[in-house]
């Protein structure tokens, strides 16, 4: 090479022409900037396609910017100056997908001690990393439900999640002399985290015995509030088949026609071998999915002809917020015929509010 460029270099220049190439090729193409040979390294099409890598960097900008992930800014930051000197992103480029849902919580408002803050975040994603004991402190001007938890608390964090309107976390409270306790979530900004329990950590196969425990609460409970009673988190945890179905609770109600629609294009919200739907009036032009459970028989010549059940734990049923959102969200196009105490906590908000308006 050294002889093609004799006007150039000279024959003992070897070191002057390894640096320039050096400043100006990567493994993965051009860079942009050559203060440092290690531009360009990290990423580029090699790992993934230019396109894959745009709808990468979509996705982070997405939980950065709409979601408010405390800890995506720093990464989204990196990702946009790694992409650019590698000319896969530019500032002409249009995302093809948005996220709608946004967090309320705007994490450049909140306490600097807050767990939704940046730094307190990543202080909180070492800890779960390293499968380390921390210290939770609730503010005490933080808005809290009759049986939220204040204090100091002493907990094994498990995960960090996304739920409707914010950031939670998860985590398992440290029992003494018991190998599990009781998984709760909580949000991120209304708790500081005070220390790190260096001396505290356990293995990972504990940490993955909570983890699995949260996700199996998650898909039975369809929400993050999983009551308060560790031995019946155990009890619905390890359950299977009849015996789980025995431990559930079944909420019945009919529906009219429009919110039945809704319903039977929403088959994920629980298990399906959690959920019984009506099957469709006849003359319904709709074809069902073939596993769609579609069981129950209509009720003809009613407002309300469509019958749903679905088994839940006992403290969805009593307690669950978001659960009650949903279903008293379909104001009358809902009767609900059990449990009785979940039809007169119904027809009592809809008396409450209609005495609002008397």
């Amino acid at each position: 090479l050294i002889s093609t460029l004799g006007d150039v270099y000279l024959p003992g220049e070897k070191h002057t022409l390894r640096k320039d190439v050096e400043n100006v090729l990567t493994p993965y193409g051009f860079r942009a900037r050559n203060d440092n040979a290690r531009h360009g390294y990290g990423l580029g099409v090699a790992v993934l396609p230019a396109a894959r890598l745009r709808e990468v960097h979509q996705v982070v900008t997405q939980a950065a910017s709409r979601l408010g992930d405390p800890t995506a800014q720093d990464l989204l930051a990196e990702l946009n100056e790694r992409l650019h000197w590698a000319g896969v992103l530019n500032d002409a480029y249009l995302p093809l997908r948005v996220f709608a849902n946004r967090s309320i919580v705007h994490p450049e408002l909140v306490r600097r001690e807050s767990l939704a803050n940046t730094q307190q975040a990543e202080r909180l994603e070492v800890a779960i990393a390293a499968n380390q004991k921390v210290v939770l402190e609730r503010f005490s001007n933080a808005a809290e439900f009759e049986d939220s938890v204040g204090g100091e608390l002493g907990v094994w964090p498990l995960q960090l999640i996304f739920h409707n309107i914010g950031w939670y976390l998860a985590y398992e409270e440290d029992r003494v002399a018991r190998d599990r306790g009781i998984i709760r979530t909580e949000r991120l900004d209304r708790f500081a985290l005070r220390r790190l329990e260096s001396g505290f950590s356990r293995s990972s196969k504990d940490r993955a015995d909570g983890v699995h425990r949260l996700s199996r609460l998650m898909e039975i409970s369809g929400g993050i509030y999983f009551g308060e009673c560790a031995e019946t988190q155990f009890n619905l945890c390890d359950a299977k088949g009849e015996d789980l179905s025995n431990l559930l609770t079944t909420v019945r109600f009919r529906c009219a026609e429009w919110v039945y629609r809704f319903l039977r294009e929403g088959l994920q919200r629980y298990p399906l071998n959690q959920l019984r739907l009506s099957k469709p009036l006849p003359g319904d032009s709709w074809k069902p999915p073939k596993l769609a459970p579609l069981v129950l028989e209509p009720i003809l010549n009613d407002g309300h002809p469509f019958p749903v059940e679905i088994d839940l734990p006992n403290w969805t049923v009593d307690r669950d917020v978001d659960f009650r959102r949903w279903l008293f969200g379909f104001g009358d196009g809902v009767i609900i015929e059990s449990p009785e105490a979940l039809a007169n906590e119904h027809r009592d908000k809809a008396k409450g509010v209609a005495v609002l308006y008397e």
